[in-house]
């Protein structure tokens, strides 16, 4: 079989075909040309704003921490400040107990008093040696007497003791023995006709005429005689002027 040959008309149509894409593509290179330099810039602007946009968050923005980071971070602050909060309610309660104890005076009244910025209240025990104690009037007590310090001693006073003929008995409890004390110091300051004074061995005994009911006759006497109540303190100083020996309720001066 003889090779197909083109008509020569085939071959005039192809060239002209040709010719025609050329002179096309020639005439529309400009206006292709100015489209693309125009879209170009474009694009290129549009990277640079997105880029700064990007720049700008990351400089505001703190970086994101995955969620076990977060976690351990929460966690670590959590544990350092109850770890602080424990050191100073520990060291608080400790410098509580160091400084009042064995006779502490921590009445709630007392408390509200020093929390809220007042003065503190008469008979507020305050550590100044070692178990030696100052009341807010600016008494001492002090370890002394058969039964090892001078507290101890006085808050015999606070119950009745049949084994004795008198025996004066506090009303109240330790806080408002204590209160009373200070009081009748006050008063034996201030001077005046409700404080009697007497003075034996060195030491001075203070009879204070107070505002109110201290306490009652006790002992055997007392009991006999159906408690009368008592209205004064008796209080008995070292010939320092500030040591507490004894105090007890009396009913006259």
């Amino acid at each position: 079989m003889k090779p197909s040959i083109p008509s020569p008309s085939r071959r005039v149509w192809g060239l002209l075909l040709t010719l025609l894409l050329i002179v096309a593509i020639a005439l529309l290179r400009p206006q292709t040309q100015a489209w693309l330099n125009d879209q170009i810039p474009r694009a290129e602007s549009s990277a640079r704003i997105n880029l700064a946009d990007a720049a700008a968050r990351a400089e505001t923005s703190p970086p994101e921490l995955s969620k076990p980071e977060q976690a351990t971070g929460h966690t670590e602050f959590a544990q350092a400040t109850i770890a602080t909060a424990a050191r100073s309610e520990t060291a608080d309660v400790a410098q509580n107990d160091t400084a009042t104890a064995p006779y502490r005076n921590a009445s709630p009244a007392a408390s509200d008093s020093r929390e809220s910025g007042d003065e503190p209240l008469p008979g507020n025990l305050k550590l100044v040696g070692k178990n030696v104690f100052r009341s807010t009037a600016g008494l001492i007590y002090r370890p002394g007497s058969q039964d090892g310090h001078r507290l101890k001693h006085i808050l015999k006073h606070a119950k009745d003791d049949l084994s004795k003929p008198v025996h004066g008995v506090f009303s109240g409890d330790r806080d408002a023995i204590l209160r009373q004390i200070d009081v009748a110091w006050l008063e034996v300051k201030k001077g005046g006709k409700n404080v009697r004074q007497r003075t034996e061995n060195r030491r001075t005994a203070w009879t204070v005429r107070l505002r109110e009911k201290v306490g009652y006759v006790g002992g055997r006497k007392g009991r006999d005689r159906n408690h009368p109540e008592c209205r004064y303190l008796r209080l008995v100083i070292e010939s320092d002027g500030t040591t507490v020996v004894t105090a007890y309720p009396v009913a006259a001066f």
